[in-house]
């Protein structure tokens, strides 16, 4: 018993030190200019600020008070984080209507609208295509080194950040969770975004290749113009039956490694879908 209670004890104080380290006082927040809103999430709103110390940019997400604990998740989370893909933790500032969790600005666009703006000029090849891909391999293999399931995996969410050669990072870990086996794990809440998340995602679960089927998605568009999964109506659901008749007529056109990668990504059972070490290792992706 005594042995517990100073485990708990010790485990409090690590997790006090961490939301008193690098924390805004409150008088902080009035060197941050909010310069425009740039996104709206299920949690937190998101603003590109200035600091009017140093003239530096970040990211803001701004909770609200009764979401205090996605700000916490998130900020621990980013903090673990020290990679060229990822976001770089800067501050966390609790108020008592707010929560403010500032990261470094990331210059860039989203994927999404640089993909829809330049599709016949940025994937001209398959090579073309193979590059934005290991891209975001790289990100999303990133987090997984650290135990971390993305869990919003989608073309919003990456950031092209240079063009020649293209160069990507990820962003938006508000829906992320830790991972530390292949056993499918509860969710108690919804997450993801509708058309890219795993069939298990829909039945309130995540394994260690959730990520990985919203990645399939992801190089789907960038290689046809079109999402692989579209809303049915009649089941009032996205369908995970793959491949169909319309995956197999956009198929053939594919070189024979690229359809095998879709093949394997998309299983509908997590246990048969491949791994993050098997698809690094694909041939495709060289």
């Amino acid at each position: 018993m005594l042995i517990n209670i100073h485990i708990n004890i010790s485990m409090l104080r690590k997790i006090k030190s961490f939301f008193t380290f690098r924390c805004c006082k409150r008088e902080t927040l009035s060197l941050y200019n909010t310069i425009e809103q740039i996104g709206e999430g299920s949690t937190s709103l998101v603003f590109k600020t200035q600091n009017i110390s140093n003239y530096k940019f970040y990211t803001c997400k701004r909770f609200h008070k009764n979401k205090i604990e996605y700000a916490q998740r998130e900020a621990h989370i980013i903090r673990r984080m020290n990679n060229k893909y990822l976001p770089k933790f800067h501050k966390l500032h609790m108020g008592k209507n707010f929560s403010y969790l500032f990261t470094d600005y990331i210059y860039g666009e989203d994927l999404f609208d640089f993909f829809t703006k330049n599709k016949h000029g940025i994937i001209k090849t398959e090579d073309d295509l193979r590059q934005i891909a290991r891209q975001m391999l790289f990100c999303v293999n990133t987090c997984h080194k650290i135990n971390i399931q993305h869990l919003d995996i989608k073309l919003e969410n990456f950031i092209v950040t240079n063009y020649k050669p293209v160069q990507i990072k990820i962003i938006d870990f508000g829906h992320a969770h830790y991972f530390f086996n292949n056993y499918r794990t509860p969710l108690y809440f919804a997450t993801g975004t509708k058309g890219y998340t795993a069939p298990e995602i829909r039945n309130s679960e995540y394994t260690s290749t959730s990520d990985i089927w919203s990645l399939g998605v992801c190089i789907w568009i960038l290689a046809t113009g079109k999402m692989p999964f579209l809303f049915d109506a009649k089941i009032k659901r996205y369908p995970n039956e793959f491949p169909t008749h319309k995956h197999m007529k956009k198929m053939k056109t594919m070189p024979p490694l690229l359809r095998d990668i879709f093949c394997s990504i998309f299983q509908s059972c997590p246990e048969k879908r491949i791994t993050m070490a098997q698809l690094i290792r694909h041939k495709w992706f060289g």
